[in-house]
């Protein structure tokens, strides 16, 4: 042990650059320039260095070595841990104990001393390990774990992707302000929503329902707004409950131009036709020579071999075009609308109602005049008849005049 004497003595040779030099049994004071700076050593073991203005500023070259430090350690720079393995911080009071730990690759745990990524904060251990593909952070508790962004009524919160080309090509924003709603963006545009009553908007549709997905603009981004599959069960499905009616509205913009509608035990297609969105309006004519063009046929499907009957959908391009939907990429297959036969099989049926009251006619008329000829007949027979009454008549009393004459005569 360094004696006080010694060190007053040592202190002594320095007034020169220390200014003045106390000593007692409590401690060893090297006094600067004024009576708020210089070099204390306590009693108690503490060190203290004191510069002009009484604020404490200690800076050492080369290296501290401590059990551990009292205070907040808001002005500790370039700690390391004693073992060369990490360091740790106990809380404020002491309980509990490596309440933050720093191992040597730098990992940051919270509640945790062996973090499992550059940061780790843990409330109860699970036994459970991050992915390597998302262990940057890992939130670990027993039971629930979660985490919270808070903000103002007025504001939103954000978790935003980045890359070297965007620091915002995709995000997730909760929108507190005025439309309380969940927003999704993709490649810095938002692409899906969830608003405050719950709808569900894909693509951002301009009108609301419970779920509206919008496809590509004019044309061009998705080949389609909807699509659903299924391997070996139903894909889809579409439920009213209650009253009959409607299922399903098919739209051509905002115009409602086709629909499903459901009945207790049966399903109706329909298809827009009222007469105020019709001009140019004239009878269907040849309707049965059409028909008549058209050549049903039999034959196999080449995907599964099963048998089945049907129209051709070139044949019937060339007779009733109407009814044929033509891609505009060659590869792809044509179709035949069969719904739409019911319209020249209508105007089919009626063309031969129309021949048929036309023979009908004229039978009846050939009827007619048969019958007339018929009771003409009839009524000449009746004058035969009678004049050949009268002449057998005649012919008897001609006979018997004969055989008086012939008595008289023999």
């Amino acid at each position: 042990m360094i004696k006080k004497g010694f060190l007053t003595a040592i202190c002594a040779l320095m007034i020169g650059f220390c200014g003045h030099v106390y000593a007692d049994d409590a401690e060893i004071i090297l006094d600067g320039s004024t009576s708020s700076s210089g070099f204390s050593v306590i009693n108690s073991g503490s060190v203290t260095v004191m510069r002009a203005g009484g604020d404490t500023n200690v800076s050492v070259t080369g290296t501290i070595t401590a059990d551990s430090f009292v205070g907040d350690g808001s002005g500790l720079t370039g700690v390391v841990g004693g073992s060369g393995d990490g360091y740790s911080l106990d809380a404020s009071d002491g309980t509990p104990e490596n309440a933050v730990s720093v191992d040597a690759d730098g990992n940051v745990g919270i509640g945790e001393t062996a973090p499992l990524s550059a940061l780790h904060v843990k409330n109860t251990d699970t036994s459970a390990a991050p992915h390597s593909k998302a262990d940057e952070l890992v939130l670990e508790n027993i039971t629930d774990a979660g985490l919270t962004l808070l903000s103002d009524n007025a504001g939103a919160g954000h978790i935003y992707f980045g890359d070297v080309g965007s620091s915002s090509v995709g995000r997730i924003t909760y929108t507190h302000a005025s439309t309380d709603a969940m927003e999704f963006f993709t490649n810095g545009s938002e692409r899906m929503r969830i608003d405050s009553n719950g709808n569900i908007r894909i693509g951002n549709p301009g009108y609301s329902f419970a779920l509206a997905v919008k496809g590509g603009v004019n044309g061009s981004g998705a080949s389609g707004a909807f699509y659903a599959e299924d391997y070996s069960d139903v894909a889809g499905s579409f439920q009213r409950n209650g009253t009959n009616g409607d299922v399903v509205h098919l739209r051509k913009g905002s115009t409602v131009v086709g629909s499903i509608s459901v009945a207790d035990s049966s399903t109706t297609y329909n298809t827009t036709s009222d007469q105020r969105l019709k001009t140019n309006i004239i009878d269907l004519t040849e309707a049965l020579d059409t028909v008549n063009k058209l050549q049903p046929r039999r034959f196999d499907w080449k995907v599964n071999n099963q048998s089945d009957i049907g129209l051709i959908a070139q044949e019937v391009l060339a007779v009733y075009p109407q009814a044929v939907s033509v891609p505009e990429d060659p590869k792809e297959m044509m179709m035949v609308d069969y719904s739409k036969f019911s319209t020249i099989l209508i105007g089919a049926v009626k063309e031969l109602l129309s021949e048929n009251d036309s023979l009908r006619k004229t039978l009846n008329a050939e009827n007619s005049a048969l019958k007339a000829e018929n009771r003409a007949i009839k009524a000449t027979l009746t004058t035969f008849a009678s004049e050949l009454a009268v002449i057998k008549a005649n012919q008897q009393q001609i006979d018997k005049k004969s055989v008086k004459i012939a008595k008289i005569s023999n």
